[in-house]
C-alpha cells in the first residue's frame, strides 16, 4: 500500500494546515458517565473546522488470513511502542471496549478507539482505520453534532461542526447507523462498545422517542428509494407544480406524516420537506441522501419564484457540505444571487397557481 501511495504522492504525506486561532476551540476533559471526552470552549459555527489530525496509527481492519492474529497484535504493540511518549500514554489512556475479544488489551484500545477510513487505499483491497489522538475522545450522540472526514493525500482526519455547537457541549460523533429505531442502536452499542447510550435522542419520553423512531423509520425507508421519489419530483413537475403550504419553513411532523404508507401517495416536493425536517428534527443527515434532499428544495423553489426558500435552503447545503467537504461547493453564491439559478421560473405559462 504504501509503496502505491508513494508512486502517486512522492512525498507522501503531504504537509497539512490548519487555519484556527492559536488554541482549538475544545479541551479533553473528564465527563461523568463519559469517561473523558471533547468539550466546546467557545462556540462553534456549523461547518466549521474543529480539529484536523493525522492519525497516531493507520492500519487495515482485515488482515490476511495466513496472518496470525498474534503477529498483528505484536506488530500494534511495536508501532505504539515507537510512538512519542505523550503519544503512547495518550493510546494507553483509552478505553478498550472489546474486553478479552482480542489478543491483548492494546489492540483492543486500537479497536475500541480507531475511526474507519471509507475509501479505498491504493494497493491493498482492505478497509482501513486510524487512531486519532483527540478526535477519539469524541463520544457518541445518536444525534452528534459534528462528522469526521478523511484525506488521504495528507493522511489527516477532519473534524467539523454539523450544528451550531455551544461553549461547554460536547462535541460528539456516531459509532453507528442512526436511520434506526433506538432499540437497535442501543444493541448494537451494547454489542460493540459496552455501552449504554444516554444521548438526548435516547433520553426522551415513550411518546417523543415513539416519533423519533418512526422519523428514522421515514428516513431509511426514504434512502433506499432515491430513484423513486425523483420521479416523484418530475412527476410533481409533470403536473405545473402544484404548491401546497407550508412551503418556506420546517414543517412539523405527525406521526401521520410519517406513516410509510403515505409516503408514495405523497408529491416529490411533499416528501423532500417531510424528509428535511425528519432529518433537522433529529440531527441526522444520511450521506448521499442530505444532498439530494436539499438540491430538490432549492429547485422546487426556484420553479416557484420563492426567493426566501432558495435562499434558505441553498444556505443550508452550502453549511452541510462545507461541513462534509471543507468547501460550500458553490452554494453559497446560490443562497446569495437565488433568482440566477437555471431552475428560477422553469415552467413559465405551465406552472399551476
Amino acid at each position: 500500500m504504501l509503496k502505491h501511495i508513494c508512486t502517486k504522492w512522492p512525498e507522501w504525506p503531504k504537509p497539512f494546515s490548519f487555519p484556527s486561532p492559536p488554541s482549538p476551540p475544545y479541551k479533553i476533559l473528564p465527563l461523568k458517565g463519559f469517561g473523558p471526552g471533547m468539550v466546546a470552549t467557545r462556540s462553534i459555527a456549523r461547518g466549521q473546522t474543529i480539529v484536523v489530525e493525522r492519525p497516531l496509527l493507520l492500519y487495515p481492519r482485515a488482515m490476511p488470513a495466513f496472518l496470525p492474529l498474534k503477529t498483528l497484535a505484536e506488530t500494534l504493540e511495536k508501532a505504539v511502542d515507537s510512538l512519542l511518549p505523550e503519544n503512547r500514554e495518550a493510546v494507553y489512556a483509552m478505553k478498550n471496549s472489546k474486553g478479552p475479544e482480542y489478543q491483548s488489551h492494546l489492540q483492543g484500545i486500537i479497536v475500541t478507539n480507531s475511526l474507519g477510513i471509507f475509501e479505498a487505499m491504493p494497493g491493498y483491497p482492505a478497509a482501513y482505520a486510524g487512531l486519532p489522538r483527540d478526535i477519539a475522545r469524541a463520544n457518541h450522540s445518536c444525534s452528534p453534532n459534528s462528522v469526521y472526514t478523511w484525506d488521504l493525500e495528507t493522511a489527516t482526519f477532519t473534524l467539523r461542526a454539523l450544528c451550531p455547537i455551544r461553549p461547554g457541549e460536547q462535541i460528539t460523533i456516531n459509532y453507528v447507523e442512526l436511520d434506526q429505531p433506538r432499540r437497535a442502536r442501543q444493541q448494537e452499542l451494547k454489542s460493540e462498545f459496552k455501552l449504554e447510550c444516554k444521548c438526548k435522542a435516547c433520553k426522551q419520553e415513550p411518546f417523543a422517542l415513539w416519533l423519533s423512531d418512526q422519523r428514522r423509520l421515514f428516513m431509511s425507508y426514504y434512502c433506499a428509494r432515491a430513484a423513486y421519489n425523483e420521479q416523484a419530483f418530475e412527476k410533481w413537475l409533470e403536473e405545473g407544480a402544484p404548491a401546497q403550504p407550508p412551503h418556506d419553513r420546517l414543517v412539523p411532523l405527525t406521526g401521520l406524516d410519517l406513516d410509510i404508507a403515505r409516503l408514495d401517495n405523497m408529491d416529490g416536493f411533499r416528501r423532500a420537506e417531510v424528509m428535511y425536517s425528519a432529518m433537522e428534527e433529529e440531527g441526522v443527515y444520511p450521506p448521499g441522501t442530505w444532498e439530494r434532499v436539499l438540491t430538490t428544495l432549492v429547485r422546487a423553489h426556484s420553479v416557484l419564484e420563492n426567493e426566501n426558500g432558495v435562499k434558505k435552503y441553498a444556505l443550508i447545503v452550502a453549511l452541510l457540505t462545507k461541513a462534509f467537504t471543507g468547501s460550500d461547493g458553490g452554494w453559497a453564491a446560490v443562497a446569495r444571487s437565488p433568482t440566477q439559478t437555471e431552475w428560477w421560473g422553469k415552467l413559465g405559462d405551465e406552472r399551476v397557481f
